[in-house]
């Protein structure tokens, strides 16, 4: 069998989830989980949801998840809204991913629930989501209260870097986050364990039931947390056994005598309490329960008794539990193993299936002959079409079913229910019961009619139905139902896998032909009068299990990787987030931060600031050591790891005042700490790269206003590129500006003092655009070139005024159209009012989600600063109405973006450039594009544009002559209205 397929870990938030890369990356690694971790757009949960040809929905063999924090959802009066639509979204999608969905409901900060309001809508929305999601066997949730449960954190929320980056959570929480996360998709990867089999002596109990007596054991408070863990598994259906070298009676006298066991005889469904070797009655548990031993869990306190059953038994998980009682609490509840995904009405009924096979097996016994038994039983088979309530157990039977599953072909509930509504297969269900009580849905077929015969693609059925007859009863039907469709024959194709012995068996039996497709593929053609006259005929030991070669590691551990997940390291060293921290720091550096070392004999700290900065440096960037005049950025530092450093510089040195400019303009210990000396007055102007021949490109970010995203961009442009950033005002506290105009004269200001004269290249991205064509329009006006003017991913707010009114009503039905694909009406028209909005404000990033949590801040409070600052530059490009420009625009597009009201490949701004367009389209969606990519685009644009303003400079005699020659350089688009 070769390498797994990798699928994606495609994550979606309504904040910014890339944080979550370094933990889940770290676990993806550790125990070689098939994931590549990739992140949709900064708050596009509902977009992402939605999207039929997004990260979602295209991530076949995957996990989806969606990280929703309620407060970030909008502002009153749309919240309770948009919460409601995106919980009916959720419930939705998850039905037609073909991959599970894990939701996660994140907290909210503690500003937010404060508000009594506020805390009781989150409660009341955690509720509904929990309530609507149940019945969807492929969502998932998580809820904020399990991952402190299993990762508690002393601090989740952080303040500093929210208001930086938009990141409200500290990296202890993100580390936990991303570990719950990891947890759950490996469970959502393998078959859940079947059977877990414990020791007893110092393992259920501290001490020896036979020296000890039943009154000199111990029950302490780590056995009794074992107790109550194999417990809940037994109620959500893993079947408990005893494997212990003990006398039996000395054993259970313990369970009797002691009033404190939680356990009890009667939970558990098989026992081997005898002083043969435990891999010996491993196998014996195995043959008893018909299941393979390569789905059992073996615990004991042994390390002897380990490595014997390790040795002879390697399909068995054996783990070694500690000896001490507060170790063994901690190490229970991080075995990973005992992880499922969603429980199932017959998942909690398994266990009393297994009771009543115990049941049948001792009146086996009693009867004169396994003809008399079968008879006695009275069994009652019910066979029907799939039904909608049926498609969930179907799936699973298709995933667990090994020994009688003639085709072992698995499928997700998304993909049967596509398969069955597309009419490409026909399904049926087998449900049975007799007089000891009911079996459930124990098997199901999927077929199709082929022109003269009955095609079965697959043909399942549980292993406790088995030597009924039950089989014989489904080939009497589908012999049925093919002379009902006037079909001749039933064919049943075959393919062999290393359990399904028992299914080409029972083919073997029938009266057919067979034909062989290849060496692992056969098809038996059964003669359908044959098979409406099938009779069962007992035969003793015709449903037993064949008896296995030497055990192979097959099945779930190639399917899902168990064989290689160190499932007792992760349960004994990793059950903290302090130590998983500390063991990522240990790891081989990713190639992220695999960057430069500290410069051999760099200046080492000259001052208590300087060696407090420098450890701050180090420890970041994960170095031993930092010299005060090495750049954060040369060792590796990225923006997210700039976030950190800013928020540990600010709580060490109590300076709210600072933004992230300040690392990109003092990247050193050394200047960082002169930067300390003074009181910080946030300049727009950032110098991303000073130093370059080429004339300098200015640029102006989007609703938020930081610089530090131009960083990536900026790194692909070639060193002779000077790049310069201009932040938005009032990041430092004082006045925010809300006029576009105002705003471009300010920046026009700034960029003067490093450039007094143009031409000049200016760009801006998202609502950034608006206010870099502004001042592009006004140093036009003061008599100054603009030789380039770039808008990415920048839309026209009031290109709905200028178009003609039939225009205007065919874009809107247009847009209608497309939201209500994929029979989402009802969410479309509640989502129209929020999107709309976003659009009217200019931009394409969903609502702030400070908006709706800094109402009742102080005025010098960081999050009500960024808050002030986002709003002020949403009013400024609401309000704004573009002149005609007589220069040249370049228009840098997303090649994927959600449904707009007025969509246009010029993104508006045809009214507006009468000096041409050129469009570019950059592979990704918006704001989330590879940088690398962007670069490239940007700097073939700019050198031309550059070129053509030398020649410009030193233009010829006759102009006619050499305005066509550049011309030709690069056509220019014509915009037609």
């Amino acid at each position: 069998m070769g390498p797994e397929k990798k699928g994606n870990l495609a994550i979606s938030a309504t904040f910014s989830g890339e944080p979550l890369t370094e933990s889940l990356q770290f676990w993806a690694d550790r125990l070689q989980l098939p994931f590549s971790i990739k992140h949709a757009a900064f708050n596009q949960v509902f977009q992402t949801l939605l999207d039929h040809t997004g990260l979602f929905a295209t991530n076949t063999g995957g996990v989806n998840v969606a990280l929703v924090r309620w407060q970030d959802l909008g502002e009153s009066p749309h919240l309770e809204s948009n919460a409601e639509s995106l919980i009916e979204t959720i419930a939705r999608a998850g039905v037609q991913f073909s991959g599970p969905l894990i939701v996660v409901s994140c907290p909210c900060s503690p500003l937010f629930l404060s508000d009594l309001n506020s805390a009781a809508f989150a409660t009341r929305f955690d509720e509904e989501l929990a309530k609507r999601v149940a019945p969807v066997s492929n969502v998932h949730l998580i809820s904020s209260a399990t991952v402190q449960e299993f990762y508690p954190v002393a601090s989740v929320h952080d303040p500093i870097s929210e208001r930086l980056a938009q990141i409200p959570y500290t990296a202890d929480f993100y580390a936990a986050l991303g570990t719950i996360l990891a947890r759950k998709a490996a469970s959502l990867r393998r078959a859940p364990y079947k059977v877990i089999v414990v020791d007893l002596d110092n393992t259920l109990w501290t001490g020896v039931a036979g020296e000890d007596g039943w009154q000199g054991v111990r029950l302490d408070a780590g056995r009794l947390a074992l107790q109550e863990l194999l417990l809940k598994q037994r109620e959500q259906g893993a079947l408990l056994a005893v494997c212990s070298k003990n006398n039996e009676a000395d054993a259970w006298e313990v369970f009797e005598q002691r009033p404190e066991m939680l356990l009890k005889k009667q939970h558990f469904s098989a026992w081997q309490i005898n002083w043969d070797p435990k891999s010996v009655n491993i196998r014996r548990i195995a043959q008893q329960l018909s299941l393979g031993a390569d789905s059992f869990i073996f615990l004991d306190d042994c390390g002897k008794e380990c490595a014997e059953v390790r040795a002879q038994v390697p399909e068995v998980l054996t783990l070694q539990i500690p000896a001490s009682s507060s170790d063994l609490t901690n190490f229970a509840r991080h075995i990973w193993a005992f992880d499922r995904g969603k429980v199932t009405a017959e998942d909690r009924l398994r266990v009393e299936s297994y009771e009543l096979e115990q049941a049948r097996a001792l009146e086996a016994q009693k009867a004169g002959s396994l003809e008399d038994f079968v008879a006695s039983l009275a069994l009652q088979v019910t066979i029907e079409p799939i039904r909608t309530e049926s498609v969930a157990r179907v799936a699973q039977l298709t995933q667990r079913t090994n020994q009688f599953n003639t085709t072992t072909i698995r499928r997700t509930e998304a993909e049967l229910k596509s398969t069955l509504e597309n009419g490409s297969l026909q399904g049926l269900t087998v449900a049975v019961r007799d007089r000891f009580g009911d079996y459930g849905n124990v098997g199901a077929v999927l077929y199709n009619l082929a022109s003269s015969s009955l095609v079965v693609d697959s043909f399942m059925l549980s292993c406790r139905a088995l030597g009924r007859g039950v089989e014989h009863a489904i080939v009497r039907y589908l012999g049925e139902e093919a002379l009902r469709h006037q079909a001749n024959d039933v064919v049943v194709r075959f393919i062999a896998s290393p359990k399904n012995a028992l299914a080409l068996r029972f083919l073997d039996s029938l009266e057919c032909s067979g034909e062989s497709g290849g060496l692992y593929t056969r098809s038996f053609r059964i003669k359908a009068a044959y098979a409406t006259q099938l009779v069962y005929r007992p035969v003793a030991g015709a449903e037993s299990e064949p008896r296995q070669k030497a055990p192979q590691l097959e099945g779930r551990a190639s399917a899902a990787g168990s064989a290689v997940m160190d499932y007792a390291g992760v349960a004994e060293s990793l059950n903290t987030v302090p130590a998983i921290r500390a063991e990522i720091r240990k790891g081989k550096p990713t190639e992220e931060f695999a960057a430069v070392s500290a410069t051999p004999g760099s200046a080492a700290p000259r001052n208590d600031t300087e060696a407090e900065l420098a450890k701050i440096w180090a420890e970041v960037l994960w170095k031993p050591s930092v010299g005060i005049h090495d750049d954060f950025f040369e060792l590796g530092g990225t923006s997210l790891r700039a976030v950190e450093l800013l928020v540990r510089v600010v709580e060490t040195f109590d300076r709210p005042d600072l933004a992230l400019s300040t690392v990109l303009e003092a990247p050193t210990v050394a200047r960082f700490a002169a930067a300390l000396g003074t009181q910080q007055q946030v300049r727009c102007l950032v110098p991303i790269r000073e130093h370059g021949s080429r004339p300098p490109f200015f640029c102006i970010p989007g609703v938020g206003g930081n610089v530090l995203g131009f960083r990536g961009m900026a790194a692909h442009l070639p060193p002779d590129q000077p790049f310069y950033g201009l932040q938005a005002p009032g990041l430092d506290g004082s006045e925010t500006v809300d006029d576009a105009k105002r705003i471009a004269a300010l920046y026009i200001e700034e960029i003067r003092t490093i450039q007094p004269q143009g031409p000049y290249f200016l760009g801006g991205g998202c609502i950034g655009g608006i206010f870099a064509l502004e001042m592009a329009q006004q140093l036009r006006e003061q008599g100054e070139e603009v030789a380039f003017l770039a808008l990415m991913d920048a839309y026209n707010p009031a290109y709905s005024k200028m178009i003609s009114r039939f225009k205007y009503l065919y874009c809107h039905s247009r847009f209608l159209l497309q939201r209500a694909i994929g029979k989402t009406e009802r969410i479309a028209k509640r989502l129209f009012g929020r999107h709309d909005k976003d659009h009217r404000r200019g931009h394409n990033q969903p609502a702030s989600p400070l908006e709706s949590n800094g109402r009742n801040s102080a005025a010098n409070d960081p999050l009500e600063i960024l808050r002030r600052v986002h709003d002020a530059n949403l009013r400024a490009g609401q309000r704004y109405t573009p002149a005609p420009y007589a220069g040249k625009i370049t228009v840098f597009r997303a090649s994927t973006r959600k449904a707009e009201p007025y969509q246009d490949d010029y993104l508006g701004w045809g009214p507006v450039a009468k000096g041409g367009i050129d469009v570019e389209v950059i592979p990704g969606r918006h704001s989330d594009y590879e940088p690398r990519v962007h670069a490239q685009m940007l700097d073939q644009h700019l050198r031309l544009a550059q070129s053509m303003s030398l020649q410009r400079a030193a233009r010829p005699t006759n102009p006619s002559a050499w305005e066509k020659a550049v011309s030709m350089q690069r056509p220019v688009e014509a915009y037609s209205s």
